[in-house]
């Protein structure tokens, strides 16, 4: 890692963030109208026995059950914010609620986050598309579960990553880490961004704010964890490792099998993100943020592989290293389309729109048939088979317990 390290030219200097970072209002309009729909017709969603236990957790927030399953509180912070809505609205809806903000969020800082690592605007509305219809956020980033939020505070942990490595105060740092840190309250794949930002400021040799950073970041859990009595450690010895001797995946073989893991990484980033991710990487105009992209996906995929391949949902840890990436290679394949005889008849831009509603349509058709499969054990609201909606949600207004 140190060889690596020193081998690399600074990238960081490098990595220029535009003058003007807002986003123009036709790409806010893109992100928030395609958010809503994918949110909207996936509203609330029970994806599994595991959205009871978050209704568990959000009642005993609000002191109406006792908590059935303690292990939950490590990943409280949809629950808790999910709180104050179901008193309004009930369960499952104060959770579509929630979720389908942080699904309208997560377009918003995936667009900022590429657009501070690749200064382009289409490419950056590209990586937001992207993330917006693969079939993990579909399927669950409107749910009753904490997804949604999971991805987006990803999201945001390395784009603080980026900040904090260019901070002028430590305070600022400490900030930065401090909200990278409650963000981990939501789930655990903000911790591979977080990692990445302690890599990416002890290669810009900024090592005093590296340590501010991880220790700041580090605080939420570890005041949690005093608090609860359970850690994420004790959510990982549960929830991976003998979740996977439970189902057969805990042999070498089978958690490594390259099969498994190839068609859910496709399945969970998407045809065209994964193959964009190739595409970018091998293009010999993307060296330096080659570069950029080792620091960041090598914490990704260690923590990939932490996990048993249990289902292509899991590739949601890799998402804040991958679709920046991924949009750069979408966009050089679509240019390259251009400019072939016959094709060239299409505008790159008009490929680049086609080529994304291709995929999105397949990435829904997962999470419709996916949503139908009676082995998924998946519950909507409303009458239109593999749809979800806030008007039918909103008719469960009442107290859900674990059947």
């Amino acid at each position: 890692m140190i060889k690596l390290l020193k081998g690399l030219q600074l990238a960081g200097k490098s990595v220029k963030t535009p003058s003007n970072s807002a986003i123009p209002i036709l790409h806010l309009s893109a992100i928030l109208a395609t958010a809503l729909v994918e949110a909207l017709t996936h509203f609330g969603t029970i994806t599994s026995a595991d959205s009871f236990q978050y209704f568990n957790l959000t009642n005993y927030f609000l002191g109406i059950e006792k908590l059935k399953a303690p292990e939950r509180m490590v990943r409280p912070l949809v629950p808790l914010l999910a709180a104050p809505f179901a008193l309004k609205v009930g369960l499952p809806a104060a959770y579509g609620i929630i979720n389908t903000a942080f699904y309208a969020l997560t377009g918003v800082i995936s667009y900022k986050l590429t657009l501070m690592v690749t200064n382009s605007r289409t490419t950056s509305l590209c990586s937001s598309f992207l993330i917006l219809t693969s079939f993990p956020m579909i399927a669950y980033g409107a749910a009753s579960g904490k997804e949604g939020g999971g991805v987006f505070f990803q999201l945001l942990a390395a784009y603080l990553a980026f900040k904090s490595a260019a901070a002028s105060s430590t305070i600022k740092v400490a900030f930065y880490g401090l909200v990278s840190g409650a963000g981990s309250l939501s789930m655990e794949i903000t911790l591979p961004a977080i990692a990445f930002g302690l890599l990416y400021s002890t290669y810009l040799r900024r090592y005093k704010e590296a340590l501010i950073w991880v220790f700041s970041a580090a605080l939420p859990q570890a005041l949690l964890s005093l608090l609860s009595g359970y850690s994420l450690v004790d959510w990982y010895i549960r929830g991976s490792y003998q979740y996977a001797m439970g189902v057969g995946l805990a042999t070498p073989y089978a958690w490594l099998n390259p099969y498994l893991r190839g068609k859910q990484l496709i399945a969970g980033l998407s045809p065209l993100a994964f193959l964009g991710v190739i595409i970018g990487f091998l293009n010999k105009g993307n060296a330096v943020k080659a570069k950029v992209f080792y620091l960041m996906v090598m914490p990704a995929v260690v923590a990939y592989f932490a996990w048993p391949p249990v289902c292509s949902r899991i590739a949601i840890v890799l998402y804040y290293a991958s679709y920046w990436m991924a949009a750069m290679g979408v966009k050089d394949l679509t240019e390259k389309l251009a400019e072939k005889p016959l094709l060239n008849r299409v505008r790159g831009n008009v490929w680049l729109l086609l080529l994304l509603l291709l995929n999105a349509a397949f990435c829904n058709y997962l999470a419709y048939r996916w949503y139908l499969n009676p082995q998924s054990h998946v519950i909507v609201h409303g009458d239109v088979p593999g749809f979800s909606f806030p008007w039918s949600a909103l008719r469960w207004k009442q107290t859900l317990n674990s059947p």
